[in-house]
C-alpha cells in the first residue's frame, strides 16, 4: 500500500513537473510557479514516502527469523529451569534431611525463599538470563504483532 502511494506519488511529481514547466513556457507564469511548487511538495512528500518504504521493506524482510529467536530463547530458559530445579532439589533434599518436610513448589520461586540459594552467584545469573530472556520474548513477541501490521501497510498481507 506504502508503496504503490510512493510510486503513484513519484509519477504524478514528475508529470505534474513537467507540465508546470510547460504551462510557464507558454506564457502563464503565475499557474506555472504555482504547479511547480505542488510538484515540489509532492516530491518532498514521495521521498519521506519512500524512506519510510525502505524501512518497512527491511523491517519485513528480517522480521521472518523471529519465530526461531523465541524458540532459541524458550529452549533457552527451559534448560535454565531445568538447572535450577535441579539446585533446589538437592538443596530441598538437604534442607529436608536438615529441618524435615517442606512442600514442592516452583524452583524459580523456592529460590527467592532460600537465602542460601539466592545468594548463590550460579543460581542468580541463571535468573537473571531467564529474566532477560523472557524480556527478550516479550519484546519479540511485540516485534511479531507490528511485522504483520508493516506487511499490511506494505501489500496488504499478513
Amino acid at each position: 500500500m506504502i508503496t504503490l502511494l510512493f510510486v503513484v506519488l513519484l509519477l504524478a511529481s514528475i508529470a505534474l513537473g513537467f507540465i508546470a514547466h510547460r504551462i510557464y513556457d507558454i506564457g502563464y507564469e503565475g499557474t506555472g510557479f504555482t504547479l511547480g511548487v505542488i510538484a515540489v511538495v509532492i516530491g518532498i512528500v514521495c521521498a519521506v514516502l519512500g524512506i519510510y518504504d525502505c524501512y518497512l521493506w527491511y523491517n519485513v524482510s528480517t522480521g521472518e527469523a523471529i519465530e526461531q529467536m523465541i524458540a532459541m530463547y524458550q529452549e533457552q530458559n527451559e534448560e535454565i529451569e531445568s538447572s535450577i530445579e535441579t539446585t533446589v532439589s538437592a538443596y530441598m533434599d538437604f534442607e529436608e534431611r536438615t529441618y524435615g518436610e517442606l512442600k514442592d513448589e516452583d524452583a524459580i520461586n523456592l529460590v527467592s525463599l532460600f537465602p542460601e540459594l539466592k545468594s548463590d552467584v550460579l543460581v542468580q545469573q541463571q535468573i537473571n538470563v531467564y529474566i532477560a530472556n523472557n524480556d527478550q520474548i516479550k519484546q519479540l513477541r511485540e516485534e511479531q504483532i507490528n511485522l504483520s501490521r508493516e506487511r499490511w501497510l506494505l501489500y496488504f498481507g499478513k
